[in-house]
């Protein structure tokens, strides 16, 4: 019997799950990973110059520079560390000062000191506990949307799996300025989460997913990162084609790993995309010659922003220490050094970029926009025919129902889903709302 043919997406998934073993260990004399320089000399824009903000210092005037153009998105990507992960899950953070351990408030305010800092237009942050995010218990506070509200930002926590809560305590969380950007859709899968916003002003609707794949350094971790990722990848070309797309966050691998070759090499989903610190311009920046995470005697560059090249440019990326903080809290110690500390409160330093949009991509008017808005009166209209069938819903009385209650039963389940099947599949948000009633 002949076997069957290998279809694209099989393949890809299939090279990006390959499992050489862990990567990412050895560098070249200035620091780089071997194939950096093959990579950059690809780059969409290698011979586009684009600035490198050494230090946060840096890219506030950057920001400031740009806060009132409507043509650039700022986006930063950060681990800021599981609470729980710090405490109890995880061995290593000996060198932490205790009370940065013991008590949230003090690492959640030097948290904020950094966004203070930088204050892009979103923020994609890592290993959120889910109840250090919000909750309706204030005693249990202070909440991280709360402090982030004092800077203007609104944001949503991936929803964990049903039952699952408390096998893993934290998600990741996306944020937005919210006198800038609206919230259209929000969808969360395994490890991954994907929003679409759109600028108030001009309209300019983008997709971004931020991820946090499989930590763990197997062939059987390499395969669940490749699936994680290929699931959202998927659900983004269905429902957000044409539209600028950013990917960004924990990879929890290297640049020289198989998925992000895919990444770079092939159009996964027909996704063709360019990391940012694979760029020529940022080849001094931390990221690209040390590391994005560090812990004493584990250094290594996993956190990643990817962006589609066709619909976006980048013009800045942050290298998140200036040159002193570089010396001082990273090389004077060599390997020994690590964080969380009193000064980086995580055990991962922040990444970022600000990109620029295309001009085909700058309004709502593009003939390849997808995303139609559900209007207050069309969710009002759906409410009321939710609750007509609901009136129809039969009641279910204990023990074996007669023929008569099977009937109405199975007449109820039909009338439903004829009503759901009345929705065009166009209709992404209309089909959301549904969801939810």
């Amino acid at each position: 019997m002949q076997a069957k043919e290998e279809t694209e997406e099989q393949k890809l998934l299939r090279l990006a799950s390959s499992w050489d073993g862990f990567v990412g260990r050895h560098r070249e004399s200035d620091g780089t990973l071997p194939g950096w320089k093959e990579w950059s000399s690809l780059h969409n824009q290698r011979d586009e110059m684009v600035q490198v903000c050494q230090g946060r210092k840096q890219w506030r005037k950057q920001m400031r520079r740009r806060q009132r153009s409507e043509t650039t998105l700022s986006i930063v990507s950060w681990n800021v560390l599981s609470d729980t992960w710090l405490n109890y899950g995880r061995v290593g953070y000996e060198h932490t000062p205790v009370e940065l351990k013991s008590d949230w408030s003090i690492r959640l305010a030097l948290l904020m000191k950094w966004v203070e800092d930088l204050q892009p237009d979103v923020l994609c942050f890592q290993e959120v506990d889910y109840e250090r995010f919000e909750n309706s218990d204030t005693s249990k506070g202070p909440f991280l949307l709360t402090e982030l509200s004092k800077f203007g930002y609104q944001g949503v926590i991936q929803r964990p799996k049903r039952g699952k809560k408390d096998d893993q305590p934290c998600g990741v969380a996306t944020l937005w300025r919210d006198d800038q950007f609206e919230l259209i859709k929000e969808k969360s899968f395994s490890r991954t989460q994907c929003v679409i916003l759109k600028r108030r002003s001009l309209s300019t609707t983008f997709c971004l997913t931020n991820v946090h794949l499989e930590s763990q350094q197997s062939a059987e971790g390499s395969d669940k990162r490749a699936r994680q990722l290929n699931s959202v990848l998927s659900h983004v070309a269905r429902e957000a084609p044409g539209i600028p797309f950013v990917l960004a966050g924990d990879f929890n691998t290297g640049s020289d790993n198989a998925i992000l070759k895919v990444l770079r090499d092939q159009e996964w989903h027909g996704h063709a995309m360019s990391s940012v610190y694979e760029h020529p311009s940022t080849r001094k920046t931390l990221p690209v010659c040390h590391a994005t995470y560090m812990q004493p005697g584990a250094h290594y560059s996993i956190d990643h922003i990817l962006y589609s090249h066709s619909s976006l440019r980048m013009k800045c990326v942050l290298d998140a220490l200036n040159t002193q903080e570089i010396q001082e809290h990273v090389l004077e110690h060599g390997m020994a050094s690590g964080f969380p500390t009193m000064f980086c409160p995580s055990d991962h330093i922040p990444i970022g970029v600000i990109l620029e949009f295309t001009a085909t991509n700058q309004n709502n008017g593009d003939e390849r926009m997808p995303l139609k808005e559900l209007t207050e009166a069309r969710k009002e209209e759906l409410r009321a025919q939710w609750k007509e069938l609901q009136a129809q819903k039969p009641t279910f009385t204990k023990g074996k129902p007669p023929p008569e209650e099977i009937e109405k039963r199975r007449m109820y389940a039909s009338a439903v889903k004829a009503w759901k099947a009345s929705v065009p599949k166009e209709n992404v948000q209309e089909i959301d709302f549904i969801k939810q009633l």
